[in-house]
């Protein structure tokens, strides 16, 4: 979004710089040299450029009605959440944060006590995932067992009435 309104903004500098000249040029009945023509084209140019800004200033607004917008990520993990029936999903935004820095290290004792942070960490999403891996397939066994029941119903029903 920067940089459309940057360009923005060096259009509407283009337009003022080169609308003086040419009104100077206008006004004062000097001979049109190759100056007046350069102020000619700058000013083209900036409306142009006007113009292709604040199109592409329109295009990359990202924001909504009533404040910021969600990111994909926030909608990804909300629909997870839906789905899931309000189960969190686990992340490995702990593990990130857990990652050593190896080559920052100066002595023993804190590097092993980095990894170790590291290491809980990674049990501690396995874990989480492992949880979470164990109750869908839980729930798919008990979702596919109703369906299961619900054919059969459907099916001693057909055999009843025909």
């Amino acid at each position: 979004m920067a940089v459309p309104m940057l360009l923005f903004c060096l259009a509407i500098v283009g337009i003022a710089q080169s609308g003086i000249t040419i009104n100077a040029y206008l006004t004062t009945n000097k001979p049109k040299d190759s100056s007046f023509r350069f102020s000619i084209a700058v000013m083209v140019f900036s409306v142009c450029l006007l113009f292709g800004s604040g199109f592409w200033a329109y295009k990359s607004f990202k924001g909504g009605a009533g404040g910021g917008g969600e990111s994909p990520e926030e909608t990804a993990v909300a629909e997870a959440a839906r789905v899931l029936g309000g189960i969190e999903v686990p992340t490995t935004e702990e593990v990130a944060k857990a990652v050593p820095n190896v080559q920052g290290f100066k002595n023993v004792p804190s590097l092993r006590a980095a990894k170790q942070a590291f290491d809980t960490a990674v049990e501690k999403t396995k874990a989480e995932l492992n949880a979470l891996a164990e109750s869908v397939n839980k729930r798919a066994a008990n979702k596919e067992a109703i369906l299961q029941q619900f054919a059969e119903l459907q099916v001693a029903a057909a055999s009843k009435g025909g």
